[in-house]
């Protein structure tokens, strides 16, 4: 009995750590290992995404280009509400649509960090850990840091 448990609580563990959260008030908020099939969500076969990730999709896509990939905890919120509510009205009053996540090819968002919607990150830009990437356009090749990111350098490629 006890070796089922430990083998039971092993699969579960595996499995929350495997797949992302996916966030979506038409559907059931949870743990999806199916999400890169979430009619939001269109990441390349070569994206990887940690299973304490957090995916938002409750009002816009969220896109990601080849070979990028998110660090441990990372969120993509592509959700919002209407802060012209109140109460009730604004906690239900999620707006559909209009805030996508467009994330380049290559490019690497550190552990932690926050990217708020409507976003676009070019191609192998950088993101550092911790960072709180607020609504914008962001130039690939460069790395962006802080709460809120900002510019810090441009990479400089060896290849």
């Amino acid at each position: 009995m006890r070796d089922q448990f430990a083998h039971m609580m092993r699969e579960i563990f595996d499995f929350l750590w495997k797949y992302p959260r996916v966030q979506d008030h038409h559907r059931k908020n949870k743990f999806d290992k199916d999400w890169r099939n979430h009619p939001r969500i269109d990441v390349h076969e070569t994206v990887d995404c940690d299973g304490e990730a957090v995916l938002n999709v409750a009002s816009g896509g969220i896109t990601m280009g080849e070979y990028s990939f998110l660090g441990q905890r990372c969120m993509l919120i592509a959700g919002t509400h209407d802060i012209t509510k109140k109460g009730k009205l604004r906690k239900d009053g999620v707006i559909e649509t209009g805030y996508d996540i467009t994330i380049g090819k290559g490019v690497f968002i550190g552990a932690g960090s926050i990217v708020l919607s409507p976003c676009t990150i070019g191609d192998h830009a950088v993101i550092g850990a911790g960072s709180v990437v607020p609504a914008g356009e962001y130039e690939g090749g460069c790395i962006y840091a802080g709460s809120p990111a900002v510019f810090k350098k441009r990479i400089t490629f060896t290849e």
